[in-house]
């Protein structure tokens, strides 16, 4: 199944989203279901962030990092 841990990033979660193009994605905390994840929810919350803390390039980094340690 196609879930986010507690524990992954929000950039985790958005790249598992957008690989398997779908708009939302459980939380899921030892194996049960602890919240649900909107592509809706995430884009309003990272238009919000100052993109001088973040930058681009650090966001699609990490984007490609988190992505190739979870295939």
């Amino acid at each position: 199944p196609i879930v986010a841990k507690s524990d992954d990033t929000i950039v985790v979660a958005i790249a598992a989203m957008m690989q398997n193009q779908i708009r939302n994605l459980p939380g899921v905390e030892n194996g049960v279901v602890i919240g649900m994840i909107c592509m809706r929810e995430v884009v309003t919350q990272l238009t919000t962030l100052d993109v001088q803390y973040f930058g681009l390039a650090g966001i699609v980094q990490d984007t490609e990092l988190q992505v190739a340690e979870r295939v």
